[in-house]
């Protein structure tokens, strides 16, 4: 599994399990990532999203994942619990330039944080305060952490329980019915029998609503596996089974 594999690198964990892995599944693919590690700030990345509005989801966001204190694996950054300084190597003698005068470098102050970051690492502004683009003051929004809870549930909006729902309600009948529902399909299953030769016959129709395609370069060609399994049962008895 490519998330298992690519968000397993630096934490022992499966990837799956951790925050990268978890939006990745759940949002798919960012639009952009942008990766920022200059010397004053601990290693991160922002992520970038279109949202589905039908979803919940702001038109556009970003979410930011950071190795807290320098270390340890990347975890999902919060403007609101968080904070700005909280994505800062802070050094005693730190100094930044607001408005021509220089100012030292205090958590407390958000001016020169905000600053200090649009300097530094320039295309994080201005998610360290809100994971939506200019919905921003100088100090974080609380109003992100009901986004980010929206965001999150959203996720949950896309998976289909019809599988499961269904599983008990033609489990050892035809199992078409409830299989097709792993891509979200609709089935439609018939025993006729054949009025010349009296052979009963299973007629089975499967449409499914959305189908992942790849790309083979060199025949510039688009292609997709999908594989059908059916079982007809009397019983415990199997009458019929096929794979395609």
């Amino acid at each position: 599994m490519y998330v298992n594999k690519e968000f397993h690198k630096d934490t022992p964990r499966p990837g799956a399990m951790t925050d990268r892995g978890r939006i990745y599944m759940m949002l798919g693919e960012p639009k952009s990532i942008s990766r920022f590690n200059p010397p004053e700030l601990y290693p991160g990345e922002l992520w970038s999203f279109y949202g589905d509005v039908s979803l919940g989801q702001p038109n556009y966001f970003g979410l930011i994942f950071y190795k807290r204190h320098g270390s340890g694996e990347y975890v999902l950054y919060s403007p609101f619990m968080d904070g700005p300084k909280s994505l800062i190597q802070y050094t005693i003698s730190m100094m930044v330039e607001v408005q021509g005068q220089n100012r030292a470098l205090d958590p407390a102050d958000p001016e020169p944080i905000a600053a200090f970051l649009n300097e530094r690492a320039p295309d994080l502004v201005p998610y360290p305060l809100s994971i939506v683009p200019y919905d921003i003051g100088l100090e974080p929004s609380a109003f992100s952490e009901i986004q980010m809870a929206d965001i999150l549930e959203s996720g949950r909006k896309r998976v289909n329980p019809s599988y499961a729902t269904h599983f008990m309600n033609y489990k050892g009948l035809v199992s078409t019915d409830y299989l097709t529902n792993f891509v979200d399909s609709e089935a439609a299953v018939i025993v006729a029998v054949d009025p010349v030769n009296g052979i009963p016959m299973l007629h089975y129709s499967v449409a499914p609503k959305h189908i992942s395609f790849d790309y083979y370069q060199p025949t510039d060609k688009y292609f997709c596996d999908y594989a059908v399994d059916v079982s007809l049962k009397k019983g415990e008895t199997f009458i019929y089974q096929s794979s395609k």
